[in-house]
């Protein structure tokens, strides 16, 4: 099976500058996915003043490449972290960022249980980001929507979508002190992005 990259991916590269400009004030460790371009997006989240990045792995083959990146750089060996397994049995973070590579639907289980769990830690203010790709003819964001007012307890609708430069942003009201924005675009396959602020 030939694994994705996102080298080129310029549309999610800006989406994600977006989502990080956000968020520049919290100063906590990020817990993510770092994929098979660890470096360049380890690179990115250390500009974005994340202290340290804990990322995890499930294909070995990945993973051992992360090694070899980890004890290549010098500078990396007490700022990242990187480990073999499931990413559903981390610790949360008060910032998660997590690229699943798979449609929301099979996906769910996933941030369902990391978001419910970093909803429960004691802090005053956390991030939850995630990137799901969809088909075309399935390209609502109202489906996560919903998922995301059951979880937290919320009220979030859709007001409107713009097309912007990278896809389309999409503004979403909320009640209850939450903040959640939703960009749709595609660079190698359609994908939505969304980021839960609360």
């Amino acid at each position: 099976m030939k694994i994705k990259t996102y080298e080129n991916s310029i549309n999610k590269r800006l989406v994600q500058y977006l989502c990080y400009s956000q968020i520049f004030g919290i100063e906590s460790d990020l817990l993510c996915l770092a994929g098979p371009n660890a470096k360049e997006f380890i690179e990115f989240a250390q500009s974005q003043n994340k202290k340290k990045i804990i990322s995890y792995e499930k294909e070995m083959s990945i993973y051992l490449e992360q090694l070899n990146l980890l004890y290549s750089t010098k500078k990396l060996k007490n700022k990242v972290q990187f480990k073999s397994g499931d990413i559903i049995n981390a610790q949360p973070q008060q910032v998660i960022d997590l690229d699943l590579m798979c449609t929301f639907k099979s996906a769910q289980n996933t941030i369902s249980k990391l978001l419910y769990r970093q909803y429960t830690m004691n802090s005053n203010i956390k991030c939850f980001m995630f990137s799901v790709s969809y088909m075309r003819e399935s390209s609502s964001i109202e489906p996560i929507l919903k998922f995301i007012n059951k979880l937290l307890g919320v009220e979030c609708f859709l007001v409107n979508s713009l097309k912007m430069q990278y896809g389309v942003q999409h503004f979403i009201n909320c009640r209850k002190n939450v903040i959640v924005r939703a960009y749709s675009y595609c660079d190698t396959s359609p994908m939505h992005t969304i980021q839960i602020i609360y």
